[in-house]
């Protein structure tokens, strides 16, 4: 069967099954290559999530000791101390915006009911320390629920 095959067929067959061999090599690299972009992306928006999880944390506790300390005193905050816990307000506020931006995109097993409760839990958290931001411009005997 060989000795019937021209020399010229014989060399375009194998040419052609090496181009497909490295054809199904390349395919075969560039999937992998394409899981690993997949994989990196994932890491990328975990990372994300967890650095404005992170930095909202930290903002957080000096505001809760500076909150806390305010609403036991007797006397409105002081005007200085009051710009300080501002500026951390903003900074854990922009901090969990951005989380609350990243979660959707984060896969977890459960996602969605995940991201709604961190924004509902959020909701309420805004709500009340709008409140207790308020409530420490105010002499304590001025409050209300005092």
């Amino acid at each position: 069967m060989m000795k019937r095959i021209s020399v010229t067929a014989f060399l375009t067959v194998i040419i052609a099954v090496m181009a497909a061999a490295v054809v199904a090599v390349l395919f075969s690299s560039a999937w992998d290559s394409f899981d690993r972009l997949r994989s990196a992306e994932q890491l990328t928006l975990v990372a994300r999530a967890s650095a404005g999880s992170f930095k909202t944390m930290s903002n957080l506790r000096t505001a809760r000791a500076i909150m806390s300390n305010s609403l036991e005193a007797d006397a409105p905050i002081d005007p200085e101390l009051e710009l300080y816990l501002a500026k951390v307000r903003s900074n854990y506020r922009a901090a969990l915006s951005s989380l609350l931006e990243t979660m959707p995109a984060v896969r977890l097993a459960d996602s969605a009911s995940t991201t709604g409760a961190l924004r509902a839990q959020t909701d309420t958290f805004v709500g009340l320390d709008d409140a207790s931001f308020a409530a420490i411009k105010t002499k304590k005997s001025e409050r209300q629920g005092d």
